[in-house]
């Protein structure tokens, strides 16, 4: 799935004495609120309900000569747990982004080579309920993000966390100071797991599972600097092994 993540903000190359200015918003219960179809939502139906539970608490789908039927409640959103969940709500996202003007190859996408930052034209980066505006021309960088949200909101969905165009920011677990052209973990985020890799220094008793989960967090963060996964090699084997 084409979406960007944590080392798609480490591709990023700011030309010499420019600053990076990021504008962030974030959709309100988004997936809950990506409506489906009846025939998409007729596979996501509950065990069926007698009609007298229709009658009293939904009496206006109610309809008389209908007392011996079953109803089978089904859902009317994108359920949070299928698979497919995430591939719906990144297309709606970038969507919004195209309406709003922003070109394809100005989306950035890991594993792809991001767009150049030369230009006043901002860089997009939407991630599933997440929005970032990139760019080096902070006016720019706000018309868009009015733009992309403006989008959003006529396709009735609702924004919070709203901030306009800065220089320093969090997105994702990364920190970017857009002037000083450095991105890294977020304290919170890598002192959690720093804290982790000591417990785990005095060899305690612990499961697979248990590693492969810290092992996750690890490599969330290495993604900024990928030759640092080369460390997990032999980890991996503990894992696999079981």
């Amino acid at each position: 799935m084409a979406v960007g993540g944590t080392s798609s903000w480490s591709s990023l190359r700011v030309p010499a004495g420019q600053t990076l200015y990021t504008a962030q918003y974030e959709v309100e219960a988004y997936v809950c609120r990506l409506g489906i179809s009846e025939r998409l939502g007729a596979y996501f139906a509950m065990d069926a309900v007698p009609s007298w539970v229709v009658a009293r608490f939904v009496p206006e789908s109610f309809a008389a000569g209908t007392a011996d039927e079953q109803w089978y409640p089904f859902l009317r959103v994108i359920p949070m747990g299928w698979s497919w969940a995430m591939w719906f709500a990144q297309q709606v996202h970038r969507e919004a982004h195209v309406r709003a003007g922003v070109a394809l190859d100005r989306i950035l996408i890991d594993g792809r080579p991001a767009p150049l930052l030369t230009s006043s034209e901002p860089i997009a980066m939407p991630y599933c309920d997440n929005g970032n505006i990139i760019g080096t021309a902070k006016e720019q960088v706000e018309k868009t993000v009015e733009a992309v949200m403006a989008e959003l909101r006529a396709m009735r969905l609702k924004l919070q966390d709203v901030t306009g165009a800065v220089a320093a920011t969090e997105s994702l677990g990364v920190f970017v100071d857009g002037t000083a052209g450095i991105v890294r973990p977020t304290w919170r985020r890598l002192s959690k797991v720093v804290a982790a890799c000591e417990y785990m220094s005095r060899r305690p008793k612990v499961t697979s599972k248990q590693v492969e989960r810290l092992v996750g967090h690890i490599t969330y963060i290495a993604l900024l600097h990928r030759p640092l996964l080369s460390l997990l090699n032999y980890v991996y084997g503990f894992i696999r092994r079981g």
